[in-house]
C-alpha cells in the first residue's frame, strides 16, 4: 500500500480516537489551522462549539477530505498554549500537573477542566508567549496528529486522564504567568463577554470580536 494511503487512515484514525475520548472537533485545512471551507463553506463553526460532530459525521468528513487536520474545540476544556520555554517552564513548576498534554512546533498545548476563561494572549519580545483558550467563547486549538505547515507534527506528550478528571485552572494560577511577562496586568476573565454572536459568529471563524481579545499588561476596559 503506498504512503497516502497510510497517511490517510492515520487523519481518520486521530480524529476518531480524539472524538472517542470525549473532545469535540472539527475539520482544519490540510497542513492549516484555519476551518476546512470544503466543508464548512460559510466558515461558521459555531453551531458545532455547542453540539459536535456525531461519529458517522468525522468518518464521513475524514473519509472525504483523508489529510485534513483536526481541531479540537474548547467547549468542554480550557487550553493553554505555551508558545515559548519561559512559558512552559513556568506551568511546569507552578500550574497543577496537566495529564493531558500535547506537544506542537513552537511548544505544548496543556489541557484542563473547564473555567470561565473567554482568551487571553500575551506577547514576550513580539511574539506569542502563551495563550489561554475555554469555553466562554468558540476557540479551538490544533489537535494531536495534525501537521503544521512546517512538516511538523503535533503529539501527545502526556494522556494519562479522561476530560472529566482533569484539574482546575484558577484566577491565581492566570495571573501568576501573566505576571512572568508583563508587570501590573490585571487578568480579566470577561473578556470577550460582551460580544454576542449571532447566527454564524457575524463571519468571523472564531464566532468572536477580535477587538475584544486584551493582551496580558494592556490596560483593562
Amino acid at each position: 500500500r503506498n504512503q497516502t494511503m497510510e497517511g490517510d487512515e492515520t487523519m481518520l484514525r486521530c480524529a476518531t480516537e480524539l472524538r472517542d475520548f470525549g473532545f469535540n472537533i472539527i475539520a482544519l485545512a490540510e497542513r492549516e489551522k484555519k476551518p476546512h471551507f470544503s466543508v464548512y463553506p460559510s466558515g461558521a463553526i459555531e453551531a458545532l462549539f455547542y453540539a459536535g460532530h456525531t461519529d458517522d459525521d468525522i468518518e464521513e468528513i475524514f473519509t472525504r477530505y483523508p489529510n485534513a487536520n483536526i481541531g479540537i474545540l474548547t467547549s468542554n476544556c480550557t487550553v493553554v498554549d505555551a508558545d515559548c520555554t519561559e512559558a512552559i517552564e513556568y506551568i511546569e513548576e507552578h500550574f497543577p500537573p496537566s495529564p493531558l498534554v500535547a506537544k506542537t512546533t513552537n511548544g505544548r498545548h496543556y489541557f484542563y477542566a473547564p473555567s470561565d476563561v473567554r482568551r487571553v494572549v500575551a506577547k514576550h519580545n513580539g511574539k506569542e508567549a502563551f495563550s489561554i483558550r475555554g469555553p466562554g467563547t468558540c476557540n479551538y486549538v490544533v489537535g494531536a496528529g495534525s501537521i503544521h505547515p512546517s512538516g511538523a507534527r503535533y503529539e501527545w506528550i502526556r494522556r494519562d486522564l479522561g476530560l472529566d478528571e482533569l484539574p482546575v485552572l484558577t484566577r491565581e494560577d492566570i495571573q501568576g504567568l501573566e505576571s512572568r511577562f508583563q508587570n501590573g496586568s490585571a487578568f480579566v476573565p470577561e473578556v470577550a463577554a460582551s460580544y454576542r454572536p449571532k447566527g454564524n459568529g457575524g463571519g468571523n471563524l472564531l464566532g468572536f470580536d477580535p477587538s475584544a481579545i486584551r493582551l496580558a499588561g494592556d490596560p483593562a476596559t
